[in-house]
């Protein structure tokens, strides 16, 4: 496998608008990354950028701010702006129209781009293990987190771990972890195996390992790093699917899946605004989402068993694991029939065809033809 050298570029993309966003980034998400065994110690610090795009208004708390001041002065930093932006439009939608347009930012061939966010909180040692497998020549690093709850984990996590005087919060991966379970968004209890209001769009499957933290598997899985073969903005869907990684011309051997949460960990703020209905898990109802949700990769990746734990694996992950592993085979095998399943769910299936033909490049480049095509009456719509 090649080794990228030593001149390769990375850039560091985030995209942050709006007082909470921007308050969750310069005061939590910043002096996570800048944890002494994450920003400060990646291999490549002297070949990066820090990007940030955000809004004329927004600017101005960034331009205010201590901790993006000490970034500055650690490596090179830039803002973007995206006042062009409809900020009414979907919040996922814009963080991937800026992603995209990270993608295309830079005329360099050897730039790899490590997408971060402003309410993600880090592990310490995560940046720089990402810069390590880096230069064992991996193009892409997936990895996985949890969802917590703002209102009550923020308070906790400043109050025990932000450093006064570097202004950082340095929290090892096991601390992270257990602070993690702690504070879980109540959305993760329905994705439990066991849960008795099991969620319809089961994207990931719990286990608990009790006294010692979570098996979990999932369909979509977070790309921290990508440093694409070829340059491309084309891709469907939002930057944790598997269409990104394709149109970046990645192998799969180009691809490294941390499944251990002491090599890399993150979490990510939420606000809990829904509740769940009574229900069971079942494989037919995982199948049924699954055939209509999810990609021939995605599928792949529920094959990884990600242990997030906050004490030492002992034997007890083995039955876990043995139990997950024969709900997935199951699910493997169910998927030998999808098109069956995707007829069972036939209205998720009709709106996940409206949304594709919106957002893939087919669906953009089909619009732009009819919007050229003559009308019935021969003149232009």
């Amino acid at each position: 496998m090649e080794t990228p050298s030593q001149s390769i570029n990375f850039q560091f993309v985030t995209v942050a608008w709006g007082k909470p966003y921007v308050d969750l980034l310069v005061n939590v998400g910043i002096p996570s990354q800048m944890a002494e065994g994450n920003l400060p110690s990646f291999p490549y610090l002297e070949t990066s950028k820090y990007v940030v795009y955000t809004t004329s208004q927004d600017r101005e708390a960034l331009d205010k701010s201590p901790a993006f001041a000490r970034l500055s002065q650690l490596m090179a930093t830039e803002v973007r702006l995206i006042d062009d932006i409809d900020l009414n439009r979907n919040k996922y939608g814009i963080a991937t129209e800026c992603q995209k347009r990270a993608l295309t930012s830079t005329n360099e061939t050897e730039t790899a781009f490590v997408w971060l966010y402003p309410d993600v909180v880090w592990a310490d040692g995560a940046l720089s293990n990402m810069g390590r497998i880096a230069a064992t020549g991996k193009r892409a690093v997936l990895h996985i987190g949890l969802s917590v709850v703002t209102e009550t984990c923020v308070p906790e996590l400043l109050r025990e771990h932000h450093q006064q005087d570097s202004d950082t919060i340095s929290i090892t991966p096991r601390d992270l972890v257990k602070l993690g379970i702690k504070h879980m968004d109540p959305a993760l209890d329905t994705l439990f195996w066991n849960s008795d209001h099991f969620n319809s769009s089961p994207s990931q499957l719990f286990w608990e390992v009790p006294d010692e933290g979570l098996l979990t598997r999932w369909f979509h899985l977070v790309p921290m790093m990508v440093y694409p073969r070829r340059k491309t903005s084309e891709f469907t869907g939002s930057i944790d699917s598997g269409d990104h990684l394709r149109q970046a011309g990645l192998h799969p051997d180009d691809i490294y899946v941390a499944e251990d949460s002491d090599e890399i960990f993150m979490f990510s703020f939420n606000t809990p605004w829904r509740t769940y209905p009574a229900n069971t898990s079942t494989v037919a109802k995982v199948l049924r989402w699954t055939a209509t949700s999810t990609g021939t990769i995605d599928a792949k990746y529920l094959r990884y068993r990600f242990r997030v734990h906050y004490a030492d694996l002992s034997c007890n992950w083995l039955e876990v694991e043995r139990e997950s592993d024969a709900v997935v085979e199951s699910i493997a095998r169910g998927l030998k029939f999808r098109f069956v399943f995707m007829l069972l769910n036939w209205k998720q299936l009709t709106e996940r065809l409206t949304w594709w033909l919106r957002h893939s490049w087919f669906g953009r480049a089909a619009k732009k033809v009819l919007k050229r095509a003559p009308s019935p009456t021969g003149t232009a719509p």
